[in-house]
Order: C-alpha cells, then sequence, then structure tokens
C-alpha cells in the first residue's frame, strides 16, 4: 500500500500544533516555577558535586545572607579548636587558618562603605555550610543504627527525575559561611547603617570610641543621591534586596557518620581558605 502524501497544510498545522505543545508546557512549567519561588524560606537551587560531596547553587537577597554566621563560629571547626578532630588530635592547620581568618571588625566600616557607594557593586559567590538540629541528637531517627545519616542536613525536594533542580526548604536550619566574611560584615554594618548603629569597630569587635557612623556621614561619600537623606536611605534598603550567588554544602551527607562529616567539612575549610592566605 502506497503511503499517503502529507499534504504541505497539514504538515504545518502538525507543526503549528507541537509549537503550541511546547508553548503550553512551558507555560505550565513557569507556573509551577513560580509557585515555588514565592514560598517562604525557600530557595532553587541547581546541584553540583566535587569530591562526592553535593552542594547546591542559588542566588540570595544581600539581607537573607546577613543572617549568616561566620566561618569561625562554624560548630565542625569548633570541634576542632576545643582539641578534637577524626583523631583525637588538634588539627594544627586548621587551628592556624582559624586564627588567621577571624572576622577583624575593624575593617567594617570601610567594607560598608565600598558596598553602599560602589558603582560596581559585586560579591563573588559565598561557600556556606548547613545545620540542622537532628545533627546533635544521636538518637534521632535521621541516624541508623550504625551512626551514618539517613539523609542530607539540608531539606529538600527534587523537581526533575535527575535531581538537577531543587527546592530547598530554608527553615529549621543554620547556615555558616566557609569564607566571605568581609561580604558578611558589609551586609551587617549596612543594615546597622540603617538602625543608625555602626560604628567603628576594633579588630576584636568592640567599639572603637563612641562615635556613631551615621547616614549623613556615609551620604557624604555617594555621589549618586545629591545629598538627599530620603533618597539615600531608599537606596540602602534597595541594596539589601540585591541579589548574590551562594553554593551551600550540608553539613552532613547521607551515608556519613557526624565524625566524618565534620572532619571532612575541615579539610574543606582549609581547602578553600589556604590557597589565598
Amino acid at each position: 500500500m502506497a503511503n499517503k502524501k502529507i499534504s504541505e497544510a497539514d504538515f504545518v498545522a502538525a507543526l503549528k500544533a507541537i509549537d503550541e505543545g511546547r508553548k503550553h508546557d512551558e507555560y505550565i512549567l513557569r507556573m509551577l516555577l513560580d509557585e515555588t519561588l514565592n514560598r517562604k524560606k525557600r530557595l532553587l537551587a541547581v546541584s553540583a558535586e566535587m569530591s562526592g560531596r553535593r552542594s547546591y547553587v542559588t542566588s540570595v537577597p544581600l539581607k537573607w545572607l546577613g543572617d549568616a554566621f561566620f566561618a569561625s563560629d562554624q560548630p565542625a571547626l569548633q570541634e576542632c579548636r576545643n582539641g578534637r578532630d577524626e583523631s583525637g588530635a588538634v588539627d594544627k592547620k586548621t587551628l592556624d587558618l582559624l586564627a588567621r581568618r577571624h572576622p577583624d571588625w575593624s575593617r567594617q566600616a570601610a567594607a560598608t562603605t565600598r558596598l553602599v557607594t560602589g558603582k560596581q557593586r559585586k560579591f563573588p559567590p559565598v561557600l556556606l555550610v548547613a545545620y540542622q538540629k537532628w545533627i546533635w541528637d544521636r538518637d534521632h531517627d535521621m541516624w541508623a543504627a550504625d551512626g551514618r545519616a539517613l539523609d542530607d542536613s539540608v531539606t529538600r525536594r527534587e523537581l526533575d527525575s535527575k535531581g538537577k533542580l531543587n527546592d530547598i526548604d530554608c527553615d529549621k536550619t543554620t547556615f555558616y559561611a566557609l569564607g566571605g566574611d568581609m561580604q558578611l560584615m558589609a551586609v551587617r554594618g549596612l543594615r546597622n547603617l540603617l538602625g543608625d548603629d555602626l560604628y567603628a569597630k576594633k579588630k576584636e569587635g568592640t567599639v572603637a570610641g563612641r562615635k556613631r557612623i551615621g547616614i549623613d556621614e556615609m551620604m557624604r561619600h555617594d555621589s549618586e543621591c545629591a545629598n538627599d537623606r530620603g533618597v539615600f536611605r531608599t537606596k540602602l534598603k534597595s541594596i539589601l534586596d540585591e541579589k548574590t550567588g551562594v553554593e551551600i554544602i550540608p553539613a552532613v551527607q547521607m551515608g556519613e557518620t557526624r565524625e566524618e562529616a565534620f572532619a571532612k567539612l575541615r579539610r574543606i575549610f582549609v581547602n578553600v581558605n589556604q590557597s589565598d592566605g
């Protein structure tokens, strides 16, 4: 039986139907992604992996980043500072880096000024570690009988069959930076400035004198606001809504014991920080 010849009109109609179908699928996808993005305390992130450790790459507002904690406060590194590591010995290399990487608060005012008055504001991506409370409870059902984690310390929902796109729930999760102290200090300084509570500090974080750095003083460094206090405050608030990149690593990954996870985090901390120290 001879094949029936498809008319040009039928061919064009078929192509149009395929195109309409794709547009409909894209519309549904946009609707679903918008629903995810509009949820509070949620992040849409792409998965990555190096050296067997999963991470999640996304962007966050600067005001969100300002709530993260510094690397020197991170529990995995504090355990090392307290004289514990996977071998029971003090990790000298990590301790040395911790001492050098402790936030130098005397630099906060300058960092805040650059953030506020710089015409080309740009932060490099910040590496964050995600902790959840169950990590500290060895009887929690997230730990198997052999002490290994049954899941990552990041609450996430895979949005595709291969887990490349993820909906991360940040509720009940605490984030610590593995670097990026200057970025965190600058953002916190901006928030202090808006609250009329920004002071020059000594290196360890205590206030250096009683002189407050106010909006009027900071505005003198900014040529864009024409000494208009209202315009300047609006600009400051808008900066906090700007977004920067972050990469999130679970503190504990599925299959790890807590000791193995923390030892790995300390190695990552050294790896990330020693090259530019």
